[in-house]
């Protein structure tokens, strides 16, 4: 993700190539940001993630994959698809040590 609002969210593979997944719409470290996700479908959806100090090593994040809608009549299908993949992608980021 290129830290900054427009800036690039996307993969770089080892070939080199690269897949831009979508754009960054707000930057404000270190409390929250929001970006586009374009997958492989026609349109935009938005993610918002905001981050919470609980302690001072535990944070609480926050996820929201919205505007499923501007998918039309596959958003809720691709909806359906995303319903473990964001639970894996943030369970990889967890500190197993501060799990309570």
């Amino acid at each position: 993700m290129e830290p900054y609002v427009s800036g690039r969210l996307y993969e770089r593979y080892e070939d080199g190539g690269e897949f831009t997944i979508g754009e960054v719409l707000a930057w404000e470290p270190p409390r929250h940001v929001v970006f586009t996700w374009r997958g492989r479908w026609a349109a935009p959806t938005e993610v918002s993630v905001k981050f919470t100090a609980v302690e001072p090593s535990v944070t609480r994040v926050q996820l929201v994959h919205s505007a499923w809608e501007r998918l039309g009549s596959i958003g809720l299908e691709s909806r359906n698809q995303y319903l473990n993949g964001w639970p894996a992608v943030l369970a990889a980021l967890v500190d197993s040590t501060t799990i309570e």
